[in-house]
């Protein structure tokens, strides 16, 4: 029923599995955009789908929750119509509004309710309803609504107290001459609505965040079997006998559950916890046996004050939890970036030469453990000096920006590197690479930047270019990195002394870098 409602898109940051996630995230794409091409007719499928549902769901609720003398303990009708308007769109409001109003109109009839009643009743559910969704931060993603600025108190004051408070005063006003003190029936009216808000409320949005499933994929699944067996086996024997007050041993297990399973699995927990404290409560078992000594209001609000504290008790802590791993989130992100920084040449954007320096490393390692090649370019741009001279050096840095910019867009592997090896000489390195594609990368590059054309009055072609430098090598154990730049520097040097603009290739051989012309 959820996928009705103009919910947005899940968060699949996280999801384990990306053909699913992506499977999902198309389909929910293509069903929004149905609806939004069909506004009238989605419209009023969402009417509908909302009478059926809030319909059987009264049913449902009036077959297996307890009630004494017809007043529920709990009562999840308006806490559902609430969690639809949280995570819906306010331009579809109307439409379930509308179908909230129809049903709630239903279950009157069904009760057999005078028509007084009827026309009480239902306004008053339906304002609830929509105080609540008007004060409460819309639902986008699990994660980011738990967080939303004091959202926790916000939902204590407006949804579970003002709400249901407010809501229930024109009922009292109504009843109370004929079936008790205004105030009794103002508790018997909103404290039912307060605990349903306090537990569905919660357990519906936890329905339609994918943090939810994630709890019950292959890899999670058996720790969220054992720890919600492990609650509802506390919870049955705390409840399933009246001899001893153990009604708070299940809030550590609880409280577990929650730093395990975070907000949905202590959701979850809560849910059951209240179902099965209410259960064997109303047959005269467990700490509150409302039947042992008769059914009474006082006995009735404690178990309806423990139902609503087991899901405010874990609220906070969530909204830490969530908090800590977004502040961990945010500082691996800024770890990230100062590393990124640390490496990255400020002035060109390429690699520097301590990246350089690590990737050159790394990667001659794992040529030798491969048997595998690995190329070198050394590239220098031709004349600069004269560049400089003759153009300012903020010319110059702009000129050195756009080599690297040439030279990084070449279509480079995944592993290939362009780094700043110092003043106007850059270094690429080539895993992988033998000697004749190298060769064939340097000499696109080198064409690269020739078409640049930026001027040079310095240089016979009239605008600037590089000459370069290559160098290939199957290494071996015992041999160093520095052969291979001691090889490429001495084929760049082969390339300037032959007239620049060039590339040449050299054989490694233990050699000294020989000093090139400037």
């Amino acid at each position: 029923m959820k996928h009705q409602y103009d919910v947005d898109p899940p968060d699949t940051s996280n999801i384990s599995s990306p053909e699913t996630s992506i499977v999902a995230s198309a389909a929910f794409s293509r069903l929004n955009l149905w609806m939004m091409d069909r506004p009238t007719l989605s419209g009023l499928g969402i009417l509908i789908l909302t009478v059926v549902g809030f319909s059987l769901g009264n049913w449902f609720f009036e077959s297996i929750l307890p009630s004494n003398d017809g007043w529920s303990i709990y009562w999840p009708h308006n806490a559902i119509g609430l969690a639809l308007l949280l995570i819906t769109e306010k331009k579809r409001w109307p439409w379930i509004i509308g179908g909230f109003t129809m049903a709630s109109f239903l279950n009157e009839i069904a009760a057999h309710d005078s028509i007084p009643e009827m026309a009480l009743a239902t306004p008053c559910n339906l304002a609830q309803v929509l105080f609540s969704a008007f004060l409460l931060p819309r639902f986008r993603s699990l994660r980011q609504w738990i967080i939303e600025p004091h959202l926790a108190i916000r939902f204590a004051a407006f949804a579970i107290v003002l709400g249901p408070a407010l809501s229930s005063m024109p009922a009292a006003w109504y009843f109370s001459p004929a079936q008790g003190s205004f105030w009794s029936i103002m508790m018997k009216w909103a404290l039912p609505d307060a605990v349903g808000t306090a537990l569905w409320t919660p357990l519906i949005v936890t329905f339609v965040s994918r943090e939810t499933y994630d709890l019950f994929r292959p890899k999670a699944l058996p720790q969220t079997l054992v720890l919600l067996a492990g609650l509802f086996t506390v919870s049955f024997f705390t409840f399933n006998q009246a001899r001893y007050p153990l009604a708070f041993v299940p809030y550590p297990v609880l409280l577990f559950v929650a730093l395990r399973l975070g907000f949905s699995g202590a959701v979850i927990g809560a849910n059951m916890l209240s179902l099965v404290a209410a259960y064997f409560s109303v047959r005269g078992l467990g700490p509150f046996h409302l039947q042992a000594e008769g059914w009474t209001d006082q006995k009735e609000f404690i178990l309806q004050t423990y139902s609503t504290l087991a899901v405010l008790f874990v609220f906070p802590l969530t909204v830490i939890l969530v908090e800590r791993r977004n502040f961990a989130e945010k500082l691996q992100q800024a770890l990230e970036e100062m590393k990124n920084l640390a490496t990255i040449d400020q002035l060109t954007g390429v690699a520097n030469r301590r990246r350089f320096d690590e990737i050159l490393d790394t990667e001659w390692k794992r040529a030798i453990r491969d048997a595998t090649p690995i190329s070198l370019l050394m590239i220098d741009v031709d004349h600069f000096k004269s560049f400089n001279d003759h153009y300012g050096h903020v010319a110059g840095d702009d000129c050195l920006r756009g080599i690297a910019a040439a030279l990084s867009a070449k279509p480079l592997r995944q592993h290939d590197l362009v780094a700043r090896y110092g003043g106007e000489e850059f270094a690429a390195i080539l895993p992988g690479a033998p000697a004749g594609i190298a060769e064939e990368l340097a000499e696109q590059m080198r064409g690269s930047v020739s078409e640049t054309c930026v001027p040079h009055e310095g240089n016979p072609t009239g605008c600037v270019t590089v000459s370069i430098g290559c160098a290939s090598i199957v290494p071996a154990k015992g041999m160093s990195p520095a052969e291979l730049i001691a090889s490429a520097d001495r084929a760049l040097y082969l390339a300037k002394e032959g007239g620049r603009n060039r590339v040449c290739t050299a054989t490694p051989k233990l050699v000294e870098p020989m000093r090139r012309p400037a």
